[in-house]
């Protein structure tokens, strides 16, 4: 899909993800300027099958999911923000999609077995 509106390219968000990937699961964020802030992902379902970190760049939150599991997994997860509309991008395909807000409020995603995905969402103020 061509709807993405950020600005980073999918060379930006593979290397951001690489990133993500060596910072390991932490359950705040650490800003470049030292400041911390508590994670605003809060998986309902699938938690115990992935793995997710959180980072805060350039005006926009980016989270890497993994499943780490040898089996499909279903995550359904909610967002403290309000994102503008949240972008996943699968790095190994390239393929981004949208994700649609339930009316529950919550989000859901298909991981395939061992995938892992970019998601990706600027906050509306």
């Amino acid at each position: 899909m061509t709807d993405c509106e950020y600005k980073h390219t999918p060379a930006d968000l593979h290397r951001v993800c690489n990133i993500a990937l060596s910072m390991g699961a932490q359950e705040f964020v650490v800003l470049q300027s030292g400041e911390t802030i508590p994670r605003t992902l809060s998986i309902e379902q699938g938690a115990d099958e992935v793995i997710h970190t959180h980072r805060h760049l350039d005006g926009q939150e980016l989270y890497y999911l993994a499943n780490k599991e040898n089996h499909a997994v279903d995550v359904a997860f909610r967002l403290q923000d309000q994102p503008s509309k949240v972008i996943v991008w699968h790095h190994v395909t390239g393929r981004r999609t949208t994700l649609k807000k339930r009316a529950d409020g919550s989000y859901r995603l298909r991981l395939k077995p061992v995938e892992s995905v970019c998601m990706t969402y600027r906050i509306i103020h």
